[in-house]
């Protein structure tokens, strides 16, 4: 009786343990299940956080610049005219069918073809008489420039394009960050979010760039959201004194 009892309450014991054991194990996969529900809640959350709201922030222009990368060189949508918010200001693009930006005034005759990054683009530049080059020439612009187009990019532009070329063109070379751009580890992909023949589909459905933003920044890709101060840079630029530029 004695034994037979002990192994009754050996086996009520080990059944007890096993059944807090599920138990735990029960409840740990609840605890599981709803951190990983919470999170992918919290995820989702945060996706469409960060694809709608910037997107309700200007139903009428773009809250980013849009261009894209086609293996050679960046460059903006071509041959379109749009509108993006930068900062408080609304800037107008209008491109020809190389993606060149249209800078002009009814006062010029004559246009000059200027090639480089963003900072001869003028990101917040929509008048030509605010435009930095126009201290220098009295002209109309179609400037071929785009983030992250740097000098070989610029090179390889002129190569593919020799037919549209005039006579006279600007070369921008950006010592701040073009000097970065020479080497051989550069490449324009690691920094622009879209491929050129994503541009047009952007415009048409702007909520997709947001898409592609974030699923570059998961891969971390490089490519920045906030560009540097282009009154800063322009100054810098116009700057004779080379002690200052150094």
């Amino acid at each position: 009786m004695f034994f037979a009892a002990n192994n009754i309450s050996i086996a009520e014991e080990n059944s007890a343990a096993e059944n807090s054991l599920r138990t735990k194990q029960h409840l740990s996969g609840l605890k599981f299940l709803r951190l990983f529900f919470g999170i992918k809640n919290i995820l989702f959350f945060f996706i469409i956080t960060f694809l709608f709201i910037t997107e309700s922030k200007s139903k009428n222009c773009l809250t980013f610049l849009p261009y894209g990368f086609n293996d050679y060189y960046v460059h903006l949508p071509q041959d379109s005219s749009f509108c993006v918010k930068e900062g408080k200001d609304l800037i107008f693009y209008k491109t020809d069918n190389h993606g060149g930006r249209l800078v002009s005034s009814e006062k010029f005759s004559k246009e000059i073809q200027v090639f480089g990054d963003s900072q001869v683009l003028g990101l917040d530049v929509e008048k030509i008489d605010h435009h930095y080059l126009q201290q220098l020439y009295k002209n109309n612009f179609i400037i071929y420039a785009a983030p992250n187009n740097g000098p070989y990019e610029v090179i390889n532009f002129l190569n593919k394009n020799r037919d549209i070329l005039n006579k006279k063109i600007i070369i921008n070379f950006n010592f701040s960050v073009d000097l970065y751009r020479v080497e051989l580890e550069w490449d324009p992909n690691n920094f622009v979010a879209l491929k050129d023949y994503e541009l047009n589909e952007i415009l048409d459905y702007p909520l997709k760039y947001n898409w592609i933003i974030f699923k570059n920044l998961l891969s971390n890709k490089n490519f920045t959201l906030k560009r540097y101060n282009n009154n800063k840079m322009q100054k810098l630029f116009l700057n004779k004194n080379h002690n200052k530029i150094q």
